[in-house]
């Protein structure tokens, strides 16, 4: 394989899981410094990105990492400095590539330069995060 990826900054690349094809969450900036996180389906037959389930434009500028969530539930979270948004698809909608209607939860928190996260439940129900200076 050699793909390349449109995207000129990116900040943090993960593999999604329950999709039913390898699908990759990048987070990058664009030239404007604005921050987006987009979904690429990999084909695997032709040896090419083809567009995701789902993306998010203009997403907090101080995001920097994606957590992929485990099936049942898949999708992403998207840890911000002030803010932590779980991103995912539902159901059918003409709004969305390849249809779907993004699901959406935001929690504010206070601000925090978050360097590591971990899975607390197997069912990526809960997790532990930490900060720069190693406060949890």
């Amino acid at each position: 394989f050699n793909i390349r990826l449109e995207e000129l900054q990116v900040l943090d690349i993960k593999f999604l899981h329950a999709c039913a094809k390898p699908t990759i969450a990048v987070l990058y900036q664009d030239t404007k410094d604005a921050r987006h996180i987009k979904t690429y389906e990999i084909s695997l037959k032709d040896k090419d990105f083809n567009e995701g389930p789902w993306a998010q434009n203009d997403v907090e500028g101080g995001s920097s990492l994606i957590i992929p969530v485990p099936a049942p539930l898949g999708g992403a979270i998207l840890v911000g400095e002030t803010v932590i948004v779980y991103l995912n698809k539902h159901g059918e909608s003409a709004e969305l590539p390849g249809g779907g209607a993004m699901i959406i939860k935001a929690i504010a928190t206070k601000a925090a330069n978050i360097m590591a996260a971990g899975s607390v439940d197997a069912d990526g129900s809960r997790y532990l995060l930490s900060d720069s200076s190693g406060v949890m």
